[in-house]
């Protein structure tokens, strides 16, 4: 089941970024680690797995008594269907119309406006070098 289309509540979704940091297959007390400053009880963390599975987000299996969590969604295509949908939302599906908006506001700082510029002239010259990964995550 795709789930790219969905965006999560909040809390769900930074379980399932808490989740894809462990890099795959997890554990309970993992997660709860990874999730980096949240001071959720255990009964609300299980609760939103349980949402999350669910949801068909993740995958719960019992290894020695215990359960282990393994995302069913790619972390990469989620979010880039988050950004998809935010664009459409606000901006008409456009990267450019947003990017001029944030430029007009100056709400990009010098350092960051370097750092696009040299991402753009590296991403460019992958591509005609034929480098590029091929991988669309804009695709659904």
């Amino acid at each position: 089941m795709d789930q790219t289309g969905k965006d999560l509540p909040d809390s769900e979704e930074r379980v399932m970024l808490a989740l894809w940091r462990c890099g795959g297959e997890a554990s309970f007390y993992q997660i709860q680690l990874a999730l980096e400053g949240e001071h959720w009880a255990p009964s609300t963390l299980l609760n939103f797995l349980y949402r999350l599975q669910r949801r068909g987000f993740l995958a719960v299996e019992k290894q020695g008594g215990r359960n282990r969590y393994r995302p069913l969604v790619d972390r990469r295509r989620y979010l880039a269907g988050k950004v998809r949908r935010f664009l459409g939302r606000f901006w008409g599906g456009s990267l450019t119309a947003m990017t001029s908006e944030m430029l007009r506001a100056r709400a990009l700082g010098d350092e960051e406006l370097e750092s696009l510029h040299l991402l753009l002239e590296k991403t460019l010259a992958e591509r005609y070098a034929g480098g590029d990964d091929l991988y669309d995550p804009w695709e659904g």
